[in-house]
This record gives C-alpha cells, structure tokens and sequence, in this order.
C-alpha cells in the first residue's frame, strides 16, 4: 500500500527507531495489516484478506503475506497487460462508466481463464485462442436481443438480411419466423407498385415477400391463418 493512507497508523510508517526485519501487525474481523521494515529508515504496509496471524515461512524466514505477495505481484501486471491488449475502454468523463469497462475486462479475462481451464481437461490437444473466444462471447450475447428485434415487422430490409448473413439467424429459424406480417412492408417508406403502370402513380407501402418489390392490394395474395391451424401445420411438418 501508499503510506499516504490517512488510514495507515503513524506506528505502522518509516522511523528510525525500528530495527530491520522487523514488523508490526494490526488485525481486525477480516483484514491483516502489517508494516515490514526491510532497510533501516524504510517500511513496506501490505494489507491482506487472506491471511489473520503473524505465520512466518520456514524456509526463507519471511512472513508469509510477505512471501505470498512476491508470488504473485506479477499476476496484477498480467492481467492489465491482458486487459490492454483486446480492451472495450472508451473515452467518457463518467468515472461510474470507467469502472464499468474495468470490470467486464476482468470479468472477461477470468472467464477465459475458466473456460480454458476446463477444456484443457476434456480436449488437452485443443487450444484457446481469446480473439475466438472474446467473439464468441460477444455474439452469444447479444444473439438474444438480435433474434427479437430481427421478428420486428417495421426493420427494414437491408437490417434483416444482414443479420441473416450474420448467422445470428439460421435459414430453418428464418422460415419459421414468417409471419402473415411479413407480407406487409418492412420498413416505413413507400414506394410505387411494381406491377401496375405508371399511370396509376400510387405508393403502396405493401412488399412481396419474394423479390422484394413494392406491391398494391389488387396484385398481392394474403395467407390468413389462425394460430391453431398455425401450430398444427408446423407440427405436421416436424413430423
């Protein structure tokens, strides 16, 4: 920790009075603080959730929170190395955005993590790659709210095939998804009907389902079906 803590007691902070390898504890219900001072003059705070006593390692005669620190300072530096690298931060003066960013980043990172950890059981030839991963991620999220606006009768045309294209909507999940609405236009713009001459200049804001050109009401054929008959024909053709 930065001895410019107002938190850190004045005992736990650089005097010239403490020895070297000397340190000084304070505990309450979760955390341990402890002040090491390696050099004469010098103290290093650390803080810890995980450790509640004053354990020393036997083998190099440190304290253990010291010692667990030293394994692992590193992973810190990874992991904003890690987040850096395919990062969603962006640019905003909102300080609740920015931890926002920070910690899908890192919930992304140990997502991987786990994943990764969990194939490498099933599959230990097979590697993750985190580009495939992160993509994956991003489509399984938002597929849901693509699939629902994709049933919107008013998204234009264009929308809709891209986000077939896309393979967030599958060509049998397409044919299902019809509905008699889909005979109507798809988008709020009128055009002239294709079939009828120029000498009837009426707009019509009805769309073929099949090339896509504008149609008028004397040209078109509706399938009206109730919901029953509905279900029983996709049942039949499950069958």
């Amino acid at each position: 920790m930065k001895q410019n803590k107002r938190e850190i007691p004045q005992e736990f902070k650089p005097a010239r009075q403490r020895d070297e390898n000397s340190s000084i504890f304070g505990f309450t219900k979760d955390l341990t603080l402890v002040s090491y001072v390696p050099k004469k003059n010098k103290s290093v705070v650390f803080l810890s959730s995980l450790h509640h006593d004053s354990a020393i390692c036997s083998d190099s005669g440190k304290l253990e929170i010291i010692e667990f620190y030293n394994k692992t300072k590193g992973v810190v530096d990874m992991l904003d190395e890690t987040c850096a690298m395919y990062t969603i931060q962006r640019a905003t003066r909102r300080w609740t955005m920015v931890m926002l960013y920070g910690m899908i980043s890192i919930a992304v990172v140990n997502a991987l993590v786990v994943y990764a950890h969990n194939m490498r059981k099933d599959q230990p030839e097979k590697k993750t790659k985190r580009k495939d991963f992160l993509f994956r991620i991003a489509h399984d999220l938002v597929t849901p709210f693509v699939t629902k606006r994709y049933k919107l009768s008013s998204l234009p045309r264009n929308i809709k095939t891209a986000i077939v294209m896309c393979g967030f909507v599958s060509d049998s999940e397409e044919d299902t998804m019809q509905d008699p609405e889909d005979y109507e236009a798809i988008s709020r713009k009128r055009g002239r009907r294709h079939v009828c001459s120029r000498s009837r200049d009426v707009k019509t804001q009805f769309v073929c389902n099949g090339c896509g050109h504008y149609v008028c009401k004397g040209h078109m054929s509706m399938i009206v079906t109730c919901d029953t008959c509905k279900d029983k024909k996709e049942t039949d053709e499950s069958d």
